[in-house]
């Protein structure tokens, strides 16, 4: 009669065993989509206008609206080198006013808008010039009799 030695040949069984079972989730996973096909939005610009301050010559009021953008950057600059920028925190339909301070008197600006969506899409918008008044800083006089 042979006797069979089971402890030796348990190596050999849990060994096929692990390969059958990856065998089966190898070829069950390759069935199975790994990410839900997701159709991302591209970001959209509903409104974007730069005014003059009411309040102020050297500075300008942007007002933003978007839709399907997670962030957005506003570049502006003399002529059209749009060397500054500035980063906005912007919710999807809302009007967003940022102020930008600090404008030469009497300078033509560029502002672009830059949205990035979801999916790392960009749109960028055409870019739109606003020129800041001139002031003069002289001191009221009293006559003196």
């Amino acid at each position: 009669m042979q006797t069979v030695d089971y402890a030796a040949e348990s190596p050999h069984i849990a060994l096929t065993a692990c390969l059958v079972i990856c065998l089966f989730l190898t070829v069950a996973c390759d069935r199975i989509p790994l990410s839900p096909d997701v159709e991302w939005e591209v970001p959209e610009l509903l409104e974007f206008r730069i005014k003059k301050s009411p309040h102020n010559a050297l500075s300008a009021i942007v007002s933003v609206r978007v839709r399907s953008a997670c962030s957005a950057q506003l570049q502006y600059g003399q002529g059209s080198s749009l060397k500054a920028s500035i980063d906005i925190s912007v919710i999807d339909g809302a009007e967003t006013i940022l102020p930008i301070v600090g404008l030469d008197a009497g300078a033509t600006y560029w502002f672009r808008l830059t949205l990035v969506g979801d999916n790392g899409s960009r749109y960028v918008s055409k870019p739109i010039t606003l020129t800041t008044d001139t002031f003069s800083l002289r001191c009221a006089t009293r006559e003196r009799s």
